[in-house]
């Protein structure tokens, strides 16, 4: 499946792999299409500003006791409070390199009124803690660092505090 998309007047191309109508996120590219050679030159960061989406829609509740959760290699947290106020709920990528690090791959902004039980955070120096995340019975906190520059971005510098 390829379609034509834009963002803010900048045209990229999306293509998904789909079998028997069950579309396969993991196969999920995007090229930017330019205007000329001189816009290609250029460059465009028109696919990083794209949220990849996972599901077509990140996962959102009106639930406000609900934690952070892992499925397979998708850590999703459904309430992360930005250091500015905004509310949102989030997709990560768990990568295992030569260290554990996440990969934010789908975001979808909440309504930043809500007070959920206890959110996650990031605050304006780039730390990520992700609150009561819950694995086989056990519950932790997680403290990550935001990779400056990264695209896609990623955060490493893992810390995990049992409960």
């Amino acid at each position: 499946m390829t379609e034509s998309e834009s963002i803010d007047g900048d045209s990229f191309f999306r293509q998904i792999t789909a079998a028997n109508n069950v579309l396969y996120p993991a196969t999920e590219i995007r090229l930017p299409v330019y205007d000329g050679l001189v816009s290609a030159i250029a460059g465009s960061d028109v696919c990083s500003r794209v949220p990849l989406s996972l599901s077509g829609e990140v996962f959102t509740t009106e639930d406000l006791t609900l934690t952070p959760f892992l499925e397979g290699a998708i850590l999703t947290v459904p309430y992360l409070r930005i250091f500015d106020g905004t509310l949102i709920s989030a997709q990560f990528r768990v990568l295992i390199l030569d260290e554990i690090s996440l990969e934010l791959v789908s975001y979808e902004f909440l309504n930043a009124a809500l007070s959920p039980g206890l959110p996650s955070n990031f605050n304006a120096a780039g730390r990520l803690e992700i609150r009561e995340l819950t694995v086989e019975g056990a519950v932790y906190d997680l403290t990550l660092m935001h990779v400056t520059n990264s695209d896609p971005v990623t955060f490493g510098d893992l810390e995990v505090f049992q409960h």
